[in-house]
């Protein structure tokens, strides 16, 4: 094969590759998220991330959350 087709040829495969790697783990990633007995921690840990604390004081959103997990 020619030097460049060749590099044509392994970029695809090595983008291919990733792609496919990036599905598979997003796939495997809410297959846990349903099955697992903490799916709902992770819901709320992915929700909190980011807004709901302040300095070190938590916010109304935080509170009524984990009020929720805790009654359910």
């Amino acid at each position: 094969m020619d030097p460049s087709t060749l590099m044509v040829v392994s970029t695809l495969g090595i983008a291919l590759g990733l792609v496919s790697g990036l599905t598979d783990y997003r796939q495997k990633r809410k297959k846990v998220e349903k099955e697992s007995d903490y799916s709902y921690l992770l819901h709320l840990g992915r929700e909190w991330k980011g807004s709901a604390q302040y300095g070190n004081d938590y916010n109304y959103f935080l509170c009524r959350e984990m009020e929720e997990f805790i009654n359910d």
